[in-house]
């Protein structure tokens, strides 16, 4: 009885923790957005103590989040009927895996730290390429009802003792994100924080799998329009080389 209450609270935080995170992140995306544009439209200025703009900006942003955060925190307590806005968000969206939780986490600290200053993204690649194969592989399945069913694969213990390996080896490797993200996964799972007992769940829902397939995506397209105007350069540059040549001879 008293495990059952203590499951039952930790759920509820579980919830609203993903909702304020969640509510917080997008506020302060817009947030940001609007501030970018508040700086574009100012007029240019000399700016002598780049390391003075740079604290500022990081106190700004700082104070920026704390206030967010409290301010979704709040708004997780307004009930709409019988349910509260996170219990809302719960029915349309899903509960949040802990991949998401862990991801929005660590984008916020690694911007609270780096202040103005851009985040690489490059060390969240690994995981998105994972998220967005393993993600066309559940939902494809599920919504056209052909292929192997690699949800029921989180039914049972294997796939947990696969997350603890990629994390052991993330960990040899020294790929710390790696380690302590599969590493998050599996005690996520093993303490039921979701309501789900199926590990995929834990580890990937619409909202990762989204963002990761478009993403990847957007990479891809990139990588090649990049190599075919460097493709279509060189050959050009070729072209005109042998056809100063011919003249000149």
């Amino acid at each position: 009885m008293v495990g059952a209450i203590a499951l039952n609270e930790l759920h509820f935080i579980w919830k609203h923790l993903s909702f304020t995170i969640v509510a917080a992140s997008v506020m302060i995306a817009i947030s940001g957005l609007i501030r970018c544009q508040v700086v574009n439209n100012r007029r240019p200025r000399l700016t002598l103590f780049s390391e003075d703009r740079g604290d500022a900006g990081q106190k700004a942003f700082t104070g920026t989040v704390i206030a967010l955060m409290v301010l979704s925190a709040a708004f997780s307590l307004v009930r709409i009927g019988d349910v509260d806005l996170a219990g809302h968000m719960l029915a349309y969206g899903g509960e949040l895996s802990f991949a998401t939780i862990f991801f929005l986490a660590v984008t916020l600290g690694d911007k609270l730290r780096s202040g103005v200053q851009r985040i690489d993204p490059r060390s969240w690649h690994g995981p998105q390429w994972v998220w967005a194969v393993s993600g066309v592989a559940i939902y494809a399945v599920a919504l056209s009802g052909r292929g192997p069913d690699v949800y029921s694969l989180g039914y049972g213990s294997s796939l947990a003792w696969i997350g603890l390996a990629i994390s052991a080896a993330a960990a040899l490797g020294q790929r710390w994100l790696i380690a302590s993200l599969s590493l998050g996964i599996v005690l996520a799972w093993q303490f039921r924080l979701n309501s789900s007992v199926n590990l995929w769940d834990y580890a990937i829902d619409p909202f990762t799998f989204v963002g990761s397939i478009v993403q990847t995506s957007a990479r891809v397209c990139g990588t090649c329009f990049r190599a075919g105007t460097k493709w279509y350069g060189g050959r050009k540059l070729e072209d005109t080389t042998i056809d100063v040549v011919s003249k000149a001879a």
